[in-house]
C-alpha cells in the first residue's frame, strides 16, 4: 500500500542559465529547447510495523487514560479501611524518596 504526500507533489524546480533566455528555455549547445515542467509525486510506504503501530495508537486513544473504576473502588476501600497496604513495602519507598533528595 502506498500513501502519496500532496505537500510534496508538484514542486519541480530548475536553475537556468542567467543569459537572455526566457525563464522557459534552456541552452543546450546552439539549440534552445524549452523546458515543460513535470507533474512529480513522492511515494511513502509504510512498513507493517509502522502500519500496526498506527492501529495500536488508534485504539489506545479511544480508551481512557485513567481506569475510573479502578480509582473508584480503590476510594472505596481506603474510605472503608479494607484497602490492603504493605507497611513495610511503604517505608522502604519512603526511604528510597529520602535517599534520592539525599542526592540532590
Amino acid at each position: 500500500m502506498s500513501y502519496t504526500i500532496p505537500s510534496l507533489a508538484n514542486n519541480p524546480t530548475a536553475t537556468l542559465p542567467s543569459n537572455s533566455q526566457t525563464n522557459n528555455e534552456c541552452n543546450h549547445g546552439n539549440k534552445i529547447t524549452a523546458i515543460q515542467p513535470t507533474a512529480k509525486t513522492d511515494v511513502l510506504t509504510l512498513s507493517q510495523t509502522a502500519k500496526s503501530l498506527n492501529s495500536n495508537e488508534q485504539l489506545l486513544s479511544a480508551k481512557p487514560e485513567i481506569d475510573l473504576k479502578k480509582v473508584a473502588s480503590i476510594k472505596h476501600a481506603l474510605a472503608n479501611g479494607t484497602y490492603p497496604l504493605d507497611a513495610e513495602k511503604v517505608a522502604a519507598k519512603f526511604i528510597e524518596i529520602e535517599d534520592l533528595l539525599g542526592k540532590l
